[in-house]
């Protein structure tokens, strides 16, 4: 009896050493264990917006900023400035030298004076169809080539020969479009936006080269795109004024002593030959 006792005993010793030592186990487990890796830190990239400085024959030089928040069109030769943003598009165009500001629905946008353009001119090229023509690159970008069919040249000449047109009356056309290099979910009012504003034909991406030839044979540069970049992105850029006075024309808005009068844009086009 005496020994069965003594066997229990050691057999319960052996029980309580065997937990303590599974306990410490755990405890020192927990206790030295590396602590978990911190969560790698998320590089979060900036938001940008692509600049492109271009220059149109009819107004001359302009920088173009477009992004989620919108488009953006300086016009470097007198300062006008217009700026179109979601969520209904609206453009607005106004004059940093007068305050006055025309706003435009996008439905029913017709450009940059281009109406009174084509009036004066008795032509334009926005309404030439394009079709593709070939893959390219421009500026460093992958670009697609579009070019007018035969038929373009075959009308220009009946309706200079039936005095409908003058001599300048675009007879072949040439577009080179890009997708823009930060494609945005806006880019394609952007893209419709930008045709509409210098008169160019329709065709899929971001015009950045145009060009026509004559009747006569002679090549014009309608619109060209000098740079392409990104820059960081500035809201503030898309900011509309609300001091300024609503004007009841755009015209109104051009003409000032820094603007561009639209009789001051006509002048001078039958030696560009637009």
């Amino acid at each position: 009896m005496k020994d069965l006792c003594h066997i229990l005993l050691l057999l319960m010793c052996v029980a309580i050493s065997s937990d303590t030592a599974h306990a410490y186990k755990i405890s020192a487990k927990q206790i030295y264990a590396p602590p978990p890796r911190p969560a790698q830190p998320v590089h979060l990239v900036p938001q940008k917006m692509a600049r492109l400085d271009i220059t149109s024959r009819v107004t001359g030089a302009h920088t173009i900023y477009i992004c989620d928040m919108g488009f953006k069109d300086i016009n470097l030769e007198n300062g006008v400035v217009t700026v179109c943003c979601p969520p209904d598009w609206s453009i607005f165009t106004y004059n940093p030298a007068t305050h006055l500001i025309f706003r435009q629905p996008f439905d029913t946008y017709e450009g940059f004076l281009l109406k009174d353009i084509a009036t004066w001119t008795g032509h334009q090229i926005n309404d030439k169809k394009v079709s593709f023509d070939n893959k390219t690159e421009y500026l460093g970008q992958s670009a697609k080539h579009y070019q007018t069919g035969p038929e373009v040249m075959k009308e220009a000449r009946r309706r200079i020969a039936a005095h409908e047109a003058r001599d300048g009356e675009p007879g072949f056309v040439e577009s080179t479009n890009i997708s823009l290099p930060y494609k945005t979910d806006n880019s394609l009012h952007a893209e419709r936006l930008l045709k509409r504003m210098y008169g160019l034909p329709e065709a899929q991406g971001l015009p950045v080269y145009v060009k026509y030839k004559r009747v006569s044979g002679d090549d014009c540069e309608f619109y060209k795109t000098r740079s392409i970049a990104l820059c960081p992105l500035d809201p503030a850029a898309y900011k509309i004024p609300t001091d300024y006075k609503a004007s009841a024309t755009i015209q109104n808005v051009i003409n000032s002593q820094n603007a561009s009068s639209a009789a001051d844009l006509m002048e001078g086009f039958s030696d560009l030959g637009i």
